[in-house]
C-alpha cells in the first residue's frame, strides 16, 4: 500500500489492494470459538464487500465509511477482535459482558475521559506509600548512597510488577484499563526513558502517570510537557545541559525520533 493508492481509494478514485491472508498465521482461541486473523479478515471482507483479486490478493471496492454492526454482527469474533486491537485480548467473561452491551456503549467506555480524575486512575500499589513520596538522599555518605541504590532497584521492579497487573485488569469492572494501558505502552515506547538510567522510581511513576492520564491527549502539549519532565531530563541528559555547554542528546532525539523523524 502507498499513500497515493490509499488516497485514491478514500476519494473513490480507485481500489485498494490489501495483503494476502497468508501473511498472518497466529491463532487465538476464545472459549470454544476459534478466531484467527484469517477468519477475522474473512468476516470483515464479507461485511465490507471485499473480493478476491488476481493472485489471491484482496481488493476493497467499498468506501471507508465506519462499520456499524447489527446485533447479529456484534458477535464473539468481532468483540474479540476489538479487545485484541484496543487492549491485550480478553477473557470469555469480558467478551460476554461486552456482547450484552451495544457496540457504541463498549467503545464509549473504552474512551471514557471522565476517568482522568486521580480517584478513578488505577490504584497505587499497596507498597507505594513506602517510597513514592520519599525524597532522595543527596549526601555523600557511601553507605547511604549504596542502600538507596539497592532500594531504588527493588522499587523499580515493584513498579513494573504493578504495571503488569494493571495491564491485565478485568475490563468488566474497568473498561478504561485495556485501551488506556495499551496507549501507555505505546507512548512509553515512543517517548522512551529507561529506569536503569533514570534510577528514581518516583520520577518513573510520575512519568507513567502523566502518559496514562494523557493517553489520547494533545501531541504538541505532550512534547512540551515531556521535555521538562524529571525522567526525561535525566534520561537524555537535560540535567547536564548548561548555557555555556549545551547537551545535544534531547534535542537530537526530539527531532530524529519523537517528532520529525
Amino acid at each position: 500500500m502507498n499513500r497515493r493508492t490509499f488516497l485514491q481509494h478514500a476519494t473513490g478514485l480507485g481500489t485498494l489492494e490489501l495483503p494476502s491472508t497468508s501473511e498472518v498465521a497466529q491463532t487465538a482461541q476464545v472459549g470454544n470459538t476459534f478466531a484467527t486473523p484469517q477468519s477475522v479478515r474473512r468476516m470483515i471482507a464479507t461485511r465490507r464487500g471485499i473480493s478476491q483479486g488476481s493472485g489471491g490478493a484482496e481488493i476493497l471496492s467499498t468506501t471507508l465509511k465506519p462499520w456499524a454492526p447489527t446485533p447479529a454482527e456484534w458477535d464473539i469474533p468481532a468483540i474479540h477482535h476489538l479487545f485484541r486491537r484496543a487492549g491485550f485480548s480478553a477473557t470469555m467473561a469480558e467478551i460476554l459482558d461486552a456482547k450484552s452491551k451495544t457496540p457504541v456503549a463498549v467503545v464509549d467506555a473504552l474512551l471514557d475521559n471522565t476517568l482522568l480524575g486521580s480517584s478513578k486512575m488505577p490504584p497505587l500499589p499497596g507498597y507505594a506509600g513506602d517510597w513514592l513520596h520519599v525524597p532522595p538522599y543527596l549526601g555523600n555518605d557511601p553507605i547511604k548512597i549504596q542502600n538507596q541504590q539497592s532500594l531504588y532497584e527493588t522499587w523499580n521492579l515493584d513498579l513494573r510488577r504493578w504495571w503488569t497487573v494493571t495491564m491485565t485488569a478485568d475490563s468488566t469492572k474497568n473498561y478504561y484499563a485495556p485501551l488506556r494501558e495499551r496507549m501507555l505502552l505505546f507512548w512509553s515506547n515512543h517517548f522512551v526513558v529507561e529506569s536503569q538510567k533514570v534510577e528514581y522510581p518516583q520520577a518513573m511513576y510520575a512519568y507513567m502517570d502523566y502518559l496514562r492520564k494523557n493517553a489520547w491527549g494533545n501531541f504538541k502539549q505532550m512534547v512540551k510537557d515531556i521535555t521538562i519532565s524529571p525522567a526525561m531530563l535525566i534520561y537524555l541528559d537535560g540535567t547536564l545541559s548548561v548555557a555555556n555547554a549545551p547537551n545535544e542528546n534531547y534535542g537530537r532525539e526530539l527531532q530524529e525520533l519523537f517528532t520529525m523523524g
